[in-house]
């Protein structure tokens, strides 16, 4: 959220957005904006104010990839609209923590998040479709370090480069894991085993 002041007689419509990890669907940022693709633009140049965003954009810049962009939410013009936004932003940053996701917001985060008062509380429930595209593809977290394998020790079990390891999550061939603390990802050793049996013999790459 931009902590500009936005005149009295505002009276725009603003638009709740996310932006996921196309490696995992993952979200990783909450906002909010008039015209959410134009903000897509600021996120992409690297320009936010959260390091730990900024980092992320650039690892995956350095793929060649970028992070996908979702409006979930659309506020019309009317009275208090930003007022109502800010709500709404709120709301869906506190719905994506509880979900697992792992956001890189500072306010509402990091830092408390105090939305401008509105006089009507306005309260909507997400329609199937975004309640699924909210859901992490993973519930579990790992609890026996021995049941689980770091990316790197993925690679070297299945003898692929991460861009091919990606590729197997992608395809459904993998999950992924996280705790529920912390960005590191992991894979259950079982799964990388079952896979190392079934996988394509050209896949196997020199390391």
């Amino acid at each position: 959220m931009s902590d500009a002041l936005v005149p009295a007689n505002d009276r725009r419509g603003y638009q709740i957005y996310t932006l996921s990890d196309p490696r995992d669907n993952l979200i990783y940022y909450v906002g909010i904006s008039v015209n959410a693709h134009n903000r897509f633009k600021y996120h992409r140049r690297g320009s936010s104010a959260s390091k730990d965003e900024r980092s992320w954009i650039a690892e995956l810049k350095g793929m060649g990839m970028s992070p996908i962009l979702h409006v979930i939410e659309i506020i019309e013009p009317g009275e208090n609209p930003y007022a109502i936004a800010c709500e709404r932003e709120l709301y869906w940053i506190n719905e994506t923590l509880r979900l697992g996701h792992p956001l890189l917001n500072q306010l509402g985060v990091i830092r408390s998040y105090f939305p401008p008062t509105i006089r009507k509380k306005w309260i909507s429930k997400p329609d199937q479709k975004t309640r699924d595209y909210l859901k992490p593809e993973y519930k579990q977290s790992p609890s026996h370090d021995d049941d689980f394998m770091t990316s790197d020790e993925a690679c070297k079990r299945l003898s692929v480069s991460p861009r091919t390891l990606e590729r197997y999550v992608r395809d459904g061939l993998l999950k992924k894991y996280r705790r529920r603390i912390g960005r590191e990802v992991f894979y259950k050793r079982s799964e990388v085993e079952d896979l190392l049996r079934i996988r394509p013999a050209e896949d196997i790459e020199d390391q």
